[in-house]
């Protein structure tokens, strides 16, 4: 992973991907704070992420321990909640991320005849990283439109 425009893109993703799934982590809580305040932690998140997967190579349970952990230390650290609730909006998140790569993710990728890369730079693996976000998009529109509220149900953790 020697092209440094591959590699930006590659980030590029990484950024996005985590700027949805904090919005969605977020949502789950029901909280909305202003655009602005989701960049930097978004940031700070798909930095973290993209050093343990691209460089430290962590395997793949190792990586989602650590994305589950960074979600809901940055929403702890950033939005007025308790821990438990960040630990809940992050663990909703990656568990919709994962459905997201099992119902349409996975299935369309071996439709079009390819296999998982085992590289994480090549164009297949842009491909995938893709196609695992339109679940949770999809998720974050719906709560979003419904103005769904996981705090009712935990009154008393806010």
């Amino acid at each position: 992973m020697h092209n440094p425009y591959l590699m930006f893109i590659v980030f590029l993703i990484s950024y996005i991907s985590f700027f949805i799934c904090y919005q969605l982590a977020l949502t789950f809580i029901s909280l909305s704070p202003p655009l602005k305040q989701s960049l930097l932690p978004v940031l700070i998140s798909a930095v973290i992420a993209y050093i343990s997967k691209i460089y430290l190579s962590a395997p793949a349970p190792v990586h989602t321990v650590v994305v589950v952990i960074l979600c809901a230390g940055m929403l702890r650290l950033f939005n007025p909640i308790s821990f438990l609730l960040s630990l809940i909006g992050s663990l909703l998140t990656v568990i919709t991320l994962t459905l997201g790569s099992m119902i349409l993710a996975c299935p369309v990728f071996a439709k079009l005849g390819y296999t998982i890369p085992a590289k994480f730079a090549e164009s297949p693996w842009l491909l995938l990283n893709l196609l695992e976000l339109i679940i949770p998009i999809l998720v974050l529109i719906i709560l979003k439109v419904s103005k769904f509220s996981l705090i009712k149900y935990f009154s008393n953790e806010r």
